[in-house]
């Protein structure tokens, strides 16, 4: 039987049964936490994948800039032509630029979300191991008493 599915012994005087149904639900709280940690683990993954790619993407869009800017300075011919799609990839590039800033801001915001919970973490595995203290101490304290009541009985 597992912590998480044990139920509190009968003769359990009522602190007792209190300490051992926060500690069950400080159990679910760190399970809950944990598991709002990975989530946020793989989303960060996520966006590091997608700033690899917007990354990627602003380079493709830089080299084909520079090649169109050749262009437009060996064609003389062409060079209204070059200059309006030299104008849209700079707009494609300004959008990915702004894309990536806003993934940036997003990655530190989930930084520092990622920190927060694990502060808060920490504070909850602090107050588990309270409240196991806590449990171990009125295990002890009933232990003692039913030696008390036995002995009285004899």
């Amino acid at each position: 039987m597992t912590p998480s599915t044990a139920s509190p012994p009968a003769v359990l005087n009522p602190d007792c049964s209190t300490l051992y149904q926060k500690a069950l639900a400080a159990q679910q709280n760190i399970r809950n936490l944990e598991l709002s940690v990975k989530s946020v683990d793989e989303e960060m993954v996520q966006y590091s994948n997608g700033e690899s790619e917007l990354q990627d993407k602003m380079g493709e869009l830089t080299d084909e800039l520079e090649g169109k800017m050749t262009r437009v300075h060996t064609a003389k011919l062409d060079v209204k032509t070059a200059q309006a799609s030299l104008a849209a990839k700079e707009a494609e590039l300004q959008k990915a630029t702004d894309a990536l800033e806003a993934k940036e801001e997003r990655l530190k915001d989930l930084t520092s979300f990622v920190s927060n919970v694990e502060n808060k973490l920490k504070a909850v595995n602090s107050e588990g191991a309270h409240i196991g203290r806590m449990l171990q101490d009125a295990r002890t304290k009933q232990k003692m008493v039913r030696d008390t009541v036995e002995s009285k009985a004899e």
